[in-house]
C-alpha cells in the first residue's frame, strides 16, 4: 500500500503533495522551515495592507475631501471588499488552481494594484491638486476631478481583488505544512495561528508607526512606495520557498458538492430516514484511497441533510443521492454558519479602529514637545502592541498552566477564547463611550464647537480603547481564524478560511449600513443627528453605547450557538478507522490500493473512451477529466482562440509598425537607434516565448499560463496607454506646427524609462501567450480520429490568416489613428481590443481540451545530453532491443507517450545503454526519452537555418516604413497616407496567398504528390527563402530608384521629400507578404508538428526563437554595417539623413547573405527525417501491448489509450 511505502520513506501520511503532484518527503519539507517564508511574508503584506487602511479615512478627507460618514464608509466599504473577496479566491483555489497558484497570481495583482496606488498619490496628473504647506485642507477649495477619484478608487479595488487570492490561502497552505497523523506536528499545528496572528500585527506595528509618519509629514507617495516595495520582497522571499512547501491536491468545487446535498435533500424532503445509519449511500472504501478523497462517519448532527443519502429507487444521479461523507463535509460546513454570523456584529466594531476612533483623534492636542505631532492613526500602534503582548502571553503562559486543570491541547475551546473576546468588545465600546463623553464635555467647557478646532485633551486619552481592542482581537480574530480552518472538511479547507475573512468584509459592510442608518435616523424630526462632520457638535459617545447594547444582545445569542455546537472528531482518528477498514478490505479482496488516482484500469478507460465518444490523444478538461469529443475541441474551440488572435495581433502590430515613427518623432532617436531599439524589443518579444513554453509544459499548462500572461500583456498595454496619455508621462511637445526635426524639447529620462518599462511587460506578457495560443489551438485537433487529422492539416493556414486578418486593421485604421489623431487614441483602441479579447477567450474555456503538464522538457533533454556525455565511451548494442526502455504499462498516465527508436543521430543512444553502475536519470534514459531529445535537437540546424530570412522581416518595421517618410504620400489635398500603413499590402497579400494557397494550390498539387498537405513543410519554407531573396533585391533596386530621382532633385537635406509616390514601396511589402504565406505559416506548423508530445510548447517556442533571434541578429548586423561602412573617413551607408545614405547597398547585402544561407538550409532541408506518424506509432505499440496482455492472460493491461 502506498501508505505503508509513505511511511517507509518517510512521507507525509496526509495527502500532501509538491507541485508536480508527487509526495513529499516529511524530513525535506513544510513544518515552521516552510512556514518561516510566510510567516516572513505576511509580516510585509499586512504591512503593505495596514499601510493603506489605517490612514486610509484621513486620505479621503483631507485629499479627496470627503466627510465623516461619506469617508467612513468609503474605508468600511474598501476593506469589506477585501474580507469579502477570499471567497471567490477560496473557490478558485480548492477547485481550479490549488492554493500555490491561486496565490501568485494574487500576489502579481496585489503588487500591480500597489504600484497603480502609488503612482496614483505621485503623478501630478493623477494625484488631487493641493492648495499648498500652509493652507489646512479645510479651507482649500480645490478638489480632485472625476478621473483622479475614479483612478484612485481602481487602484484600491485592484488591491482588494488581490487579497481574495491571498488572504484564504496563505494561512491555509501555512497550516497545510503540519501532517494531523504526525504527533509533534500535530502539537506544533495547535500553535501556529497565534503566531501567524502575531506576524500579522507586526507587520502592522511598522505601518502604525514609521508608515503613518511618512505619510503624514513627508507624503503620500513614499507612504505607499515603501510598501509597494516591501510587497515585492515579500513574493520573492515566498518564491524562493517553494521547494520546501507542501501542498494539498485539489478537489471538486465544494460549493457544488454543498450544492448537491442541499438539492438532493431538498428533492427527497418527503423519504424517512433509516434508523440504521448504514442503510444510507456510501463509496466503497477504496474510493477513499486517492488523494482529495476523505471518508467521514456519520454523525447525529442536522439529520434533515442525511435524506440526500437515502437510496431510493429512481435513477441516480449526483444531485439526487450523495454518500455519506459528502454529507458530512457539508454538515461540517453548515452548522458553522451560526457561528459565521453571530462574528458579524463583533467585526463592525472591529471597523471603527479604522474610522472613528482614528477621527476622534484629529480633534484632541497630538503634540509630544515643540517639533513633533502624533499622527492620529499612530494611535493603532497600541492595538498592534497589546495584540502581540497579548499573543505572547496567551501561548507561553496562558495555554499552558490553564492546560493543567482542563486537559485540552489549547487549554481552553475555541469558542471559549471566542466569548472571552466578544466579552472584552463589550468592555471596549463602553470605555469608548464614556472617553468620547469626557471629550465632549471638555469641549463644551471650553467652548470649542467649530470644525477643526482641537479640544484640549492629550490624543493618548483614546488609548484605553485601542488597547483593549488589541487584548480582544486576540482571543477572538486568532480563535476564530483558526475554528473556521480546524472545523472544516479536508478539501474545503480555504473555503473554512473564507469564513474568517467573510465575518470580516460583512461586519464592514454592515459597519456602513449601520453607520449611515443611524446618521440618518438620528437627523430625523429635526434632530441634529450623533454623527456629523464636525466632530466637535456629533455624539459618538450615543453611537459607542448603542454598539456596547449591540453587541450584548448579540453575546447572549452567541452563548446559546456555542452551546449547541459539536465539534468534529478528530481527523487522526477517523483516518485509524480507515486505515483498519482498507486492511481488512484488502485481505478479502486481494487487491493493491493507491493513492494515486491516475493509476486506474487503462484499458477499460479506453474501452470506456470509446463508448462514449472520449478523445484519445490524451487531452482533458481543466480538472483533469477525460472530455467528450463531441461537445469540446475541433473548430468549435478555435473560433475563440482566432478571435483571441485577430484582437492580439491588432494590439501587438497596432505597436509595432508604427514604433519606429513613434521614437523618431517623439523619442528623438536617430536612424540606428529607432531601428535598433524596434528590433530589439520586437526581438524580446519572440523570445520570451522560451520561458512561457517552460512554465506551461511543466508548471501551470498551457490554460493558466495563457491566462496569467494575457493579464500581464493588457496591464503592460494600460500602461503603454497611459504613457502617451497623461502630460506628466508623454514627452513635451512643441505644437501642431512645429516639426519634430525643429523640436528642441526632449523627453526626460523618466519619460523614456517608463514607456519602454510598459513595451517590456507587454514582452513578458507575449512571452506567456505566444507559445501556448496556437499549441493550444493545435490541440483541439484529436490526432486519432481521421476527420480531426484532416482538419489540423490547415489550422496553422487559417491560424496566419487571422494574424493578419488583426494585422490588417492595425495597418490602416491604427496607424492612420496613431498618425492623424493621435498616440493616446491610437494605443487606446488596441488595449480595449485586447480586453475583449481576453473575455471572449475565457467564455469559450468549456469547450477547450488540454494536454495534461509532464516533466519540464529541457530537465528530460539536459538528461540525455548528460547521461550521453557520462557514457561518451560505451559502445552502442547492435540491436536496439537492448536499450533501456520503461514496461509498456508505464506509458498509461497523463503526459506519457511511448516513441519508438530511430535510426538518427544514434551517439545519444549511449544514454539509454544499460552498465552495471547504479544508475540515476541522469545516467541512463528511457528509448522514449532519447527519441523524443532526438526530435527536438534534429530540428535545430533548421531552426538556424531560419535566423537570416527573419531578419529581413524586421525589415519591415524599420526602413520599409523609414523610406516611406522621405516619398510623396498625399491622396488628395487633405489626406496623407501614413508610412506605416504600406504594411497593409503586406497584410493583404498574405491573406489572398493563404486563401489561394489552402483552397488552389494544396488540392491540385496533392493529386501529383499524394501529400495530405500539398507539399512537405520543408519544402514550403524553401519557396518563402527563395522569394525573400528576391523580395530583397527589389528593394534594392527600389531605394536606387529613389536615391536617382533625389539627386536629380537635388535632395540632400534630412526632411526633405523626394517627388517619387509612396506606392512605389508596393512590390516589396507585396512580396514579402507573400513569402511569409510560404515560409512563416510552414516554419509554426513545422516545429509543432515535429516536436513529440509534452514538448509541444517548446517547439511553437522554436518558432518564436526563430523571430526573436532573427530580430536581434538585425540590431547586430545594422550596427556592425553602420560602424564598418564609416571607417576610413566614409560617410557610411545608414545614417540619419536616408537621402544620403545607401540602404540599397544594405539591401544588395541582404540578399547575398540570404543566398548563402538559402544553401545551407538546403543542406540541413535534405538530410532532414521526418517524425513517424503518430497514429501510425499508436497501433503498433497497441498490437504490442494486446499480445502482452494476452501473453499473461489478462484482459485488460494497465494501459490507458484515452491518454497515450
Amino acid at each position: 500500500m502506498e501508505y505503508e511505502k509513505g511511511l517507509e520513506h518517510n512521507f507525509t501520511q496526509d495527502g500532501t503533495i509538491d507541485l508536480k503532484g508527487r509526495p513529499v518527503s516529511r524530513s525535506n519539507t513544510g513544518r515552521w522551515r516552510a512556514c518561516y517564508y510566510m510567516l516572513g511574508y505576511e509580516v510585509c503584506e499586512r504591512m503593505a495592507y495596514y499601510g493603506i487602511a489605517t490612514n486610509l479615512v484621513l486620505y479621503l478627507t483631507r485629499e479627496l475631501h470627503e466627510g465623516t460618514v461619506k469617508s467612513s464608509n468609503n474605508v468600511t466599504n474598501w476593506i469589506g471588499t477585501v474580507w469579502i473577496t477570499p471567497l471567490l479566491g477560496a473557490y478558485i483555489a480548492d477547485t481550479y488552481l490549488g492554493r500555490y497558484w491561486t496565490f501568485m497570481i494574487a500576489s502579481v495583482i496585489y503588487f500591480l494594484g500597489m504600484c497603480l496606488l502609488t503612482l496614483v498619490v505621485s503623478l501630478p496628473s493623477l494625484k488631487p491638486p493641493t492648495c499648498g504647506k500652509d493652507v489646512s485642507y479645510l479651507n482649500c477649495d480645490k478638489r480632485a476631478s472625476s478621473f483622479q477619484v475614479g483612478i484612485f478608487y481602481c487602484a484600491l479595488y485592484i488591491i482588494a481583488i488581490g487579497t481574495g487570492g491571498t488572504k484564504p490561502n496563505i494561512s491555509t497552505m501555512g497550516a497545510d505544512q503540519f501532517d494531523d497523523f504526525d504527533p509533534k506536528e500535530k502539537a506544533h499545528k495547535l500553535t501556529f495561528f497565534n503566531w501567524w496572528m502575531f506576524s500579522i500585527f507586526f507587520g502592522t506595528l511598522f505601518s502604525n508607526t514609521f508608515l503613518v509618519y511618512i505619510q503624514d509629514t513627508v507624503g503620500w507617495a513614499l507612504g505607499y512606495g515603501i510598501p509597494t516595495l516591501a510587497l515585492l520582497v515579500a513574493i520573492i522571499a515566498f518564491i524562493f520557498g517553494t521547494p520546501t512547501y507542501r501542498h494539498k491536491p485539489k478537489v471538486e468545487s465544494p460549493f457544488t458538492k454543498m450544492a448537491k446535498v442541499l438539492v438532493a435533500s431538498f428533492r427527497k424532503r418527503n423519504v424517512v430516514v433509516p434508523v440504521d445509519p448504514k442503510e444510507l449511500h456510501e463509496l466503497t472504501l477504496d474510493k477513499y484511497s486517492s488523494p482529495g478523497k476523505y471518508r467521514l462517519d456519520h454523525s447525529s448532527s442536522l439529520r434533515f441533510l442525511d435524506k440526500a443519502a437515502v437510496k431510493i429507487e429512481e435513477p441516480d444521479s449526483e444531485w439526487k443521492l450523495c454518500p455519506v461523507s459528502q454529507v458530512e463535509q457539508t454538515k461540517q460546513m453548515v452548522k458553522m454558519l451560526p457561528i459565521l454570523f453571530a462574528t458579524f456584529i463583533p467585526s463592525t466594531l472591529f471597523a471603527q479602529t479604522h474610522t472613528l476612533f482614528i477621527k476622534q483623534g484629529t480633534t484632541l492636542v497630538r503634540s509630544m514637545g515643540p517639533h513633533f505631532e502624533i499622527p492620529p492613526a499612530c494611535l493603532a500602534v497600541f492595538l498592534t502592541i497589546s495584540m502581540l503582548i497579548s499573543i505572547a502571553i496567551y501561548d507561553r503562559l496562558f495555554v499552558p498552566w490553564v492546560r493543567k486543570f482542563t486537559q485540552n491541547p489549547r487549554g481552553i475551546t475555541l469558542l471559549q477564547r471566542m466569548i472571552i473576546g466578544i466579552t472584552l468588545h463589550i468592555i471596549t465600546m463602553i470605555i469608548a463611550s464614556l472617553v468620547e463623553r469626557r471629550r465632549l464635555s471638555v469641549a463644551k467647557d471650553h467652548g470649542i464647537t467649530e470644525k477643526g478646532q482641537i479640544v484640549p485633551l492629550s490624543i493618548f486619552i483614546l488609548l484605553p480603547q485601542f488597547a483593549l481592542m488589541g487584548v480582544a482581537d486576540c482571543f477572538l480574530e486568532v480563535a476564530k481564524l483558526e475554528f473556521f480552518y480546524d472545523q472544516a472538511p479536508e478539501g474545503m479547507k480555504s473555503l473554512g478560511t473564507a469564513y474568517f475573512t467573510t465575518s470580516l468584509g460583512v461586519g464592514y459592510f454592515l459597519s456602513s449600513f449601520i453607520l449611515s442608518t443611524v446618521a440618518n435616523v438620528t437627523k430625523m424630526n429635526g434632530h441634529k443627528g450623533w454623527i456629523l462632520n464636525n466632530l466637535n457638535q456629533s455624539h459618538l459617545d450615543y453611537y459607542y453605547a448603542f454598539y456596547a447594547i449591540l453587541s450584548f444582545v448579540n453575546f447572549m445569542g452567541f452563548l446559546v450557538i456555542a452551546k449547541n455546537f459539536d465539534y468534529n472528531v478528530e481527523v487522526d482518528r477517523s483516518e485509524q478507522e480507515l486505515e483498519q477498514d482498507i486492511g481488512k478490505f484488502t485481505e478479502q479482496n486481494q487487491i493493491k490500493m493507491r493513492f494515486n488516482a491516475n493509476n486506474q484500469l487503462g484499458f477499460m478507460e479506453y474501452e470506456k473512451g470509446i463508448e462514449h465518444n472520449f478523445t484519445q490523444d490524451g487531452t482533458t478538461d481543466l480538472t483533469g477529466r477525460p472530455i467528450l469529443r463531441s461537445k469540446t475541441g475541433r473548430w468549435r474551440a478555435c473560433y475563440y482562440m482566432l478571435g483571441y488572435e485577430v484582437c492580439e495581433r491588432m494590439a501587438y502590430y497596432g505597436i509595432a509598425t508604427n514604433l519606429v515613427l513613434y521614437l523618431t518623432r517623439e523619442l528623438h532617436e536617430g536612424t540606428v537607434k529607432s531601428s535598433n531599439n524596434v528590433t530589439n524589443w520586437v526581438g524580446t518579444v519572440w523570445m520570451t516565448p522560451l520561458l512561457g513554453a517552460y512554465i506551461a509544459d511543466t508548471y501551470l499548462g498551457r490554460y493558466w499560463t495563457f491566462m496569467i500572461a494575457s493579464v500581464i500583456y493588457f496591464l503592460g498595454m494600460c500602461l503603454l496607454t497611459l504613457v502617451v496619455s497623461l502630460p506628466t508621462l508623454k514627452p513635451p511637445t512643441c505644437g501642431k506646427h512645429v516639426s519634430y526635426l525643429d523640436c528642441d524639447k526632449r523627453a526626460s529620462s523618466f519619460q523614456v524609462a517608463i514607456f519602454y518599462c510598459a513595451l517590456y511587460i507587454i514582452a513578458i506578457g507575449t512571452g506567456g501567450t505566444k507559445p501556448n495560443i496556437s499549441t493550444m489551438g493545435a490541440d483541439q485537433f484529436d490526432d486519432f480520429e481521421p476527420t480531426e487529422k484532416a482538419h489540423k492539416l490547415t489550422f496553422f493556414n487559417w491560424w496566419m490568416f487571422s494574424i493578419f486578418f488583426g494585422t490588417l486593421f492595425s495597418n490602416t485604421f491604427l496607424v492612420y489613428i496613431q498618425d492623424d489623431v493621435g498616440w493616446a487614441l491610437g494605443y487606446g483602441i488596441p488595449t480595449l481590443a485586447l480586453l475583449v479579447a481576453i473575455i471572449a477567450f475565457i467564455f469559450g474555456t468549456p469547450t477547450y481540451r488540454h494536454k495534461p503538464r509532464v516533466e519540464s522538457p529541457f530537465t528530460k533533454i539536459a538528461k540525455v545530453l548528460v547521461a550521453t556525455f557520462r557514457k561518451r565511451h560505451v559502445v552502442l548494442p547492435i540491436d536496439p532491443k537492448e536499450l533501456h526502455e520503461l514496461t509498456l504499462d508505464e506509458y498509461s498516465s497523463p503526459g506519457k507517450y511511448r516513441v519508438e527508436h530511430s535510426s538518427s543521430l544514434r551517439f545519444l543512444d549511449k544514454a539509454a545503454v544499460k552498465i552495471d553502475e547504479p544508475t540515476s536519470e541522469w545516467k541512463l534514459c528511457p528509448v522514449t526519452q532519447v527519441e523524443q531529445t532526438k526530435q527536438m535537437v534534429k530540428m535545430i540546424p533548421i531552426l538556424f537555418a531560419t535566423f537570416i530570412p527573419s531578419t529581413l522581416v524586421a525589415q519591415i518595421h524599420t526602413f520599409f516604413i523609414k523610406q516611406g517618410t522621405t516619398l510623396v504620400r498625399s491622396m488628395g489635398p487633405h489626406f496623407d497616407i501614413p508610412p506605416a500603413c504600406l504594411s497593409v499590402f503586406l497584410t493583404i497579400s498574405m491573406l489572398i496567398s493563404i486563401a489561394v494557397y489552402d483552397r488552389l494550390f494544396v488540392p491540385w498539387v496533392r493529386k501529383y504528390t499524394k501529400n495530405p498537405r500539398g507539399i512537405t513543410l520543408l519544402q514550403r519554407m524553401t519557396i518563402g527563402i527563395i522569394l525573400h531573396i528576391v523580395t530583397m533585391i527589389v528593394a534594392s533596386l527600389v531605394e536606387r530608384q529613389r536615391l536617382s530621382v533625389a539627386k536629380d532633385h537635388g535632395i540632400f537635406e534630412k526632411g526633405q521629400i523626394v517627388p517619387l509616390s509612396i506606392f512605389i514601396l508596393l512590390p516589396q511589402f507585396a512580396l514579402m507578404g507573400v513569402a511569409d504565406c510560404f515560409l512563416e505559416v510552414a516554419k509554426l506548423e513545422f516545429f509543432y508538428d515535429q516536436a513529440p508530445e509534452g514538448m509541444k510548447s517548446l517547439g511553437t517556442a522554436y518558432y518564436t526563437t526563430s523571430l526573436g533571434v532573427g530580430f536581434f541578429l538585425s540590431s547586430f548586423i545594422l550596427s556592425t554595417v553602420s560602424d564598418v561602412t564609416k571607417r576610413n573617413e566614409h560617410e557610411g551607408w545608414i545614417l540619419n539623413n536616408l537621402n544620403e545614405s545607401h540602404i540599397d547597398y544594405y539591401y544588395v547585402f541582404y540578399a547575398i547573405l540570404s543566398f548563402v544561407n538559402f544553401f545551407f538550409f538546403l543542406v540541413a532541408a535534405k538530410n532532414f527525417d521526418y517524425n513517424v506518424e503518430v497514429d501510425e506509432t499508436k497501433q503498433e505499440l497497441e498490437n504490442k501491448i494486446l499480445g502482452s496482455s494476452q501473453s499473461k492472460g489478462s484482459n485488460y493491461p494497465n494501459i490507458t489509450w484515452l491518454n497515450f
